[in-house]
This record gives C-alpha cells, sequence and structure tokens, in this order.
C-alpha cells in the first residue's frame, strides 16, 4: 500500500491504536475518580447514620430513665402530702372542748369553771358556764410517783370550787384534756410540786411552756425535804 508521506502513514498505522488507548485511560482515570469521590462521601454518610443511631438509642434511654427516676419537685410534693397525712393523724379532737376554747392561745386563761369532783386518776372533772364536762389532766404531775394522800389533798383545795383553765401547745391529746388550774392568780400545778405531793412529769405532747416553774417548784420541795423529797 502506497502513503503520501510518513505522517500519513503513521496516522493510519497506529492512530486508533493510540485513540483507544487514550479512550481506556480516560475511562479508567473516570473510574478512579468516581471511586475515589464515593470513598471520601460514604465515611462521613455512616458517620451520620450512626450519630443519629446514637441519639435515638441515648433519647431512648433517658425517657427511660426519667420515666422511672421521679424529679424533685415530685419527691418534694409526696414529702409534703405524707406531712399532711401525718398532721392529720395527730389533729386534736376539740370536740371535747367547748368551741369557744378552740382558739385560746398557749397559757391563756378561760373564764371560771366548776370543779365538781376530783377522780382517783388524779383528773379533774369540771362544768363550764355552757354546762359542757370536762376530765382535765394536769399538766406536769406524776402521779405514779405521789404521796399516798394526793388525792385527799386535792379533793379538799378543789372540789366546789372555781378554777381557771389555761392550755398550752396541746390541749387535746388521745381524747385527754391538758391543762393548767389556777386558784384566782396562783398555778396550782406548781403548788403541789412546791409541796412534795408529785414529782415532774416531763410532757410529751410539747407542753412544756411552763416547764421551767414548775422545774423550780420541784426543786424548792427537795431543797426543803418536803413530801416525797423527805429522807
Amino acid at each position: 500500500m502506497y502513503y503520501d508521506n510518513k505522517s500519513s502513514f503513521y496516522i493510519r498505522q497506529y492512530g486508533p491504536a493510540v485513540l483507544i488507548l487514550i479512550l481506556s485511560f480516560l475511562l479508567i482515570g473516570s473510574g478512579i475518580y468516581i471511586y475515589i469521590s464515593s470513598n471520601k462521601n460514604t465515611p462521613n454518610k455512616e458517620i451520620i447514620v450512626a450519630s443519629d443511631s446514637l441519639k435515638d438509642e441515648n433519647k431512648t434511654e433517658t425517657e427511660t430513665e426519667t420515666s422511672n427516676v421521679e424529679t424533685p419537685t415530685a419527691e418534694a410534693d409526696k414529702k409534703e402530702e405524707v406531712v399532711e397525712e401525718k398532721k392529720e393523724e395527730v389533729k386534736e379532737d376539740t370536740s371535747l372542748i367547748p368551741a369557744d376554747y378552740e382558739n385560746l392561745k398557749p397559757l391563756e386563761k378561760t373564764e371560771n369553771v366548776k370543779v365538781t369532783s376530783v377522780l382517783d386518776s388524779g383528773k379533774l372533772k369540771v362544768t363550764t358556764s355552757s354546762s359542757k364536762v370536762m376530765e382535765i389532766t394536769l399538766i406536769g404531775i406524776d402521779f405514779s410517783n405521789a404521796q399516798t394522800d394526793i388525792i385527799s389533798k386535792m379533793k379538799s383545795d378543789l372540789e366546789g370550787k372555781e378554777i381557771k383553765l389555761a392550755f398550752d401547745n396541746t390541749k387535746v391529746d388521745n381524747l385527754s384534756i391538758f391543762a393548767y388550774i389556777y386558784i384566782k392568780d396562783t398555778l396550782y400545778n406548781a403548788k403541789m410540786l412546791e409541796q412534795g405531793y408529785a414529782s415532774l412529769k416531763e410532757e410529751k405532747n410539747n407542753n412544756t411552756s411552763l416547764y421551767t416553774t414548775l422545774k423550780q417548784s420541784q426543786t424548792y420541795a427537795k431543797q426543803t425535804l418536803a413530801g416525797i423529797w423527805k429522807k
């Protein structure tokens, strides 16, 4: 075959092969580029997916913990409810005293009431002007450690007499009415301790407003060896 010149010869002889080779390189290069690009993007996608999954798991765990664990506010509300329930349990039964006595402040004296009798337990049975009958327990007097003639002494001092009552922080406890009693201006509870007829009882129902006064009365009885404190 005859060719006009060498250029034509080379082009016709090797041109198609070179062209195919160039196209092959382009295709290979494109494939490599696509592969590299896809590898670069894939980790990010995986990380995003994993992150979202982690968030969902954390959210689920947090919701579960929140549902199981009570908030401080909820716990505080529960405690307040318990306190309220306890308050209701120890609420005074003020039906045992006249309605006008319910609002008396600690140590505020009542009107005159009449002592109808002194019971063997040491309680006083009194009648108010409204004909309300009450049994009064003397605050601070321990009758379990008293002279045998204490009841006789109280009957002599009190039966048929008019006295005044004064309540402390707890008026009624376990169906018993607790009070100080006054003959005129004399605190009879303290007088009984001062003369040694009984020992001081430490009250457990917050009736301690006159505890120091009663304690001093007992101390005087001990110093003078009165009543139960005789040697």
